[in-house]
């Protein structure tokens, strides 16, 4: 009987060192894109299952019209780690620039390239944002090298 405290203790010291390596980790994967699932709401946060722990997407982060459910899955942006009531806490955003930068290198890999740059993103909260794409070299006409041929139409 005198060991369950100390086994006890040390099962909640592996449990902290644990948490400890996850959120370290993640301290590497700030600013990049990543997905999870909607595992629960509380309140007005959604909390996102990344892997191997728990984010949370408060209300100021969410894209505003768009709605949630539970077991959707969806791409967010790390964007930082701070304090929160049960220790440290993972938080993403769908609404960052970061996101929409993040997104389309990922969604348009041709944005990676060296001649195809993304001039201007600007976001409208609600439902869209508006990208300008240049080219500093002559003949490649930006649209139609991310998005393909013009006739064919851009549908997603």
């Amino acid at each position: 009987m005198p060991l369950k405290p100390q086994s006890r203790l040390f099962c909640k010291k592996i449990r902290e060192k644990e948490k400890e390596a996850v959120i370290s980790d993640f301290r590497l994967k700030i600013g990049t894109i990543i997905n999870g699932m909607v595992l629960r709401f509380a309140g007005p946060n959604i909390i996102i299952d990344v892997g191997k722990t728990e984010a949370i997407m408060p209300p100021e982060e969410q894209i505003h019209n768009e709605k949630y459910h539970l077991n959707q899955r969806l791409v967010v942006f790390v964007v930082e780690i701070k304090e929160g009531i049960k220790g440290e806490e993972v938080v993403v955003s769908r609404a960052n620039k970061g996101f929409w930068k993040g997104f389309l290198s990922v969604k348009f890999p041709k944005l990676r390239k060296e001649p195809l740059k993304l001039r201007q993103l600007k976001e409208n909260r609600e439902t869209e944002a508006k990208l300008r794409f240049f080219s500093n070299q002559s003949g490649i006409d930006p649209l139609e090298a991310v998005l393909g041929k013009k006739e064919l139409g851009f549908r997603q």
